[in-house]
């Protein structure tokens, strides 16, 4: 009887902790995705302050984003705040966000994303320099982002009112780099990365004709390029 009881006793432990512990999880999840979303609408809103611009061009591409991040129901409602406080022109009480090293990153990668729809310009760097101090990512890590979007130092800063190619251009370029439309499902899009980089990865050609090695090396560089691009443009993971 001793024994059952102790037994009971036990289970009854292990499924109090197990509870709490769940509980725990649910509301540290929920606040932080509710910080997530805070903290995209408020840096958002900061941006397109500081362009002084109502973010039309950019409002697709956006509400695209939200709908792969949070749902189509959640995403149009965030769409249509962002909308709401760019009109109206609403003060917002900011505070640096608590959230995950990855979230902070994605956070940055997107407003970059968002910026360069329009093309980035020198004024820019300024804004994106703040954000990543709010961001808390290191100027390491911030170097590292830039270099994915922009070639050189040089033309990050040269004179030119917009030192990259708009990013409308670049997503173009992008898609016919593989050989798809933009209007392609996530798969298809996919699958002809695929197919291209098998097409003209370098360890298909043989050793001894380096001339057509090096040519597939670059062929299979851009196509890994622009598929980074797309993912990125289209929020895959």
């Amino acid at each position: 009887m001793a024994r059952i009881f102790l037994i009971v006793f036990v289970v009854f432990i292990v499924l109090t902790v197990y509870l709490i512990v769940q509980s725990y999880n649910d509301k540290h999840g929920k606040q932080n995705d509710e910080n997530y979303e805070n903290a995209i609408l408020n840096f958002l809103t900061l941006f397109f302050r500081h362009r002084q611009s109502d973010g039309k061009n950019e409002i697709p591409y956006i509400h695209n984003f939200f709908i792969e991040e949070f749902g189509s129901h959640f995403g149009l409602e965030l769409t249509n705040q962002l909308k709401f406080r760019l009109i109206n022109n609403i003060t917002i009480r900011h505070t640096r966000p608590k959230l995950e090293h990855k979230l902070r990153l994605r956070i940055l990668e997107f407003l970059m994303l968002t910026a360069n729809i329009a093309g980035i310009e020198k004024s820019d760097i300024p804004f994106f320099q703040l954000l990543r101090r709010e961001l808390q990512i290191s100027d390491k890590v911030f170097d590292k982002v830039l270099s994915k979007y922009y070639k050189t130092v040089e033309d990050r800063f040269s004179n030119s009112t917009n030192f990259v190619s708009g990013y409308s251009q670049k997503l173009k370029q992008a898609y016919q780099t593989l050989g798809v439309s933009p209007d392609a499902d996530n798969d298809s899009v996919k699958k002809s990365y695929r197919a291209c980089a098998k097409k003209h990865h370098p360890d298909s050609f043989p050793q001894s004709n380096l001339d057509l090695k090096l040519k597939a090396e670059a062929q299979f560089r851009k196509i890994n390029e622009a598929w980074e691009f797309i993912k990125i443009a289209r929020a895959m993971k």
